[in-house]
């Protein structure tokens, strides 16, 4: 499982790379003292 998710982080960075600065449509899934947890519907990410 561990595997699986680092391969989807890596695919999900590599598909946004050239998108730095776009704007995506997203949920908040988190809420922590740091900041919040967005994740984007198109592609299922979290940032």
């Amino acid at each position: 499982m561990k595997a699986e998710r680092e391969t989807t982080d890596r695919l999900i960075a590599h598909f946004l790379a050239d998108k730095v600065g776009a704007s995506f449509q997203g949920r908040i899934s988190g809420v922590t003292r740091a900041g919040l947890f967005v994740k984007l519907d198109d592609t299922g990410a979290t940032a």
